[in-house]
């Protein structure tokens, strides 16, 4: 057994010098040399084989298909958010425990190191010692480290970048997919956390999404604001300890008939109906607009109301489950 040992081990080493291992030279080896001689390689292979880190990814989620205007943002989503550090930020970035910050000198004195911000806050720079750093921007910080750094070194020019940032442990609550805890970048904002979450379910709001800080509403998010009205907003970023709450959907309202979009709509509590007909993207050019009924439950049964000339979506309020219909 001992001789089957050394001759293997000569084996395997000369084999793993080449790319491919020759078939027939396997062959022609003793059946308990080459069955060892396979084992090592795979082996080998299965060590060589590279990590890679995941952050969190967004949960798989069944499908309800209600039809409703936004339901498809979070399934066409990026699930990951890749590369986990990004190299830019934005100066108004919020430094905290965790963040890495590269500090280079360059003049009298010549260094460049990253620094981890500590749980106290701070960083420990050599000869010139603790600098407190958190719950600054990023800008703030470098011209903190900047102007002590040049105390301590005349004609010495600092440059100072983010070279990575902190995770952050967010609660992703209310009618969610996959209500839970997440970890995501410090960077990442609420819309994040609600595509790991797996989005909102069918019974939840698109317009009326909240995120709580200390028990507080710090911001409220309507999709519609972005996807309808084209607003560009910059959300909060995540802190540790976020709770990210989707409500309850308000008005469901399904327009149908001569309109460009055909579909159900979440319209708020305060909202009339000809906010339907402008989320629907408005009449198709074959609507009879003189010609527009609503379907309306009433104590369990349907109401219909057919628009007479004067009279307007917009004096109605919406209520939930209506039907918008324009015949064309």
């Amino acid at each position: 057994m001992k001789n089957i040992f050394i001759f293997t081990s000569i084996i395997f080493t000369c084999v793993t010098i080449s790319q491919e291992l020759d078939q027939d030279y396997l062959q022609s080896l003793p059946e308990e040399v080459r069955e060892d001689v396979l084992k090592r390689v795979d082996r080998k292979k299965e060590i060589e084989k590279p990590i890679y880190r995941n952050q969190s990814s967004q949960l798989e989620k069944t499908i309800i298909g209600t039809g409703i205007f936004g339901e498809n943002f979070f399934t066409t989503y990026q699930s990951t958010f890749m590369p986990i550090n990004e190299p830019n930020f934005d100066t108004n970035y919020i430094l905290d425990y965790g963040d890495v910050l590269k500090i280079q000198l360059t003049g009298q004195k010549d260094f460049i190191d990253n620094y981890e911000i500590s749980r106290d806050g701070s960083v420990n720079l050599p000869d010139i010692g603790q600098i407190y750093l958190s719950g600054n921007t990023l800008k703030e910080a470098i011209l903190i480290i900047k102007a002590n750094i040049t105390r301590a070194y005349i004609g010495t020019d600092v440059f100072v970048s983010l070279e990575s940032v902190r995770d952050v442990n967010v609660i992703v609550s209310g009618n969610v997919f996959n209500p839970g805890i997440y970890t995501l970048s410090g960077n990442s904002n609420p819309i994040h956390a609600l595509v790991m979450a797996g989005g909102v379910d069918e019974f939840g709001s698109y317009r009326d999404i909240k995120v709580k800080r200390g028990n507080k509403v710090i911001h409220t998010i309507d999709v519609y604001d972005f996807l309808i009205n084209g607003r560009s907003e910059t959300y909060h970023r995540l802190q540790s300890g976020d709770l990210v709450f989707v409500e309850k959907a308000q008005k469901i309202v399904l327009v149908q008939g001569g309109i460009n979009r055909p579909m159900k709509y979440e319209l708020k509590n305060d909202e009339t109906l000809d906010k339907a007909i402008h989320y629907a993207n408005g009449y198709s050019p074959l609507a009879d607009i003189k010609n527009i009924s609503i379907n309306r439950i009433n104590s369990g049964s349907i109401e219909v109301f057919n628009l007479v000339p004067g009279d307007s979506l917009s004096n109605y309020l919406a209520e939930d489950e209506d039907v918008i219909s324009i015949k064309t």
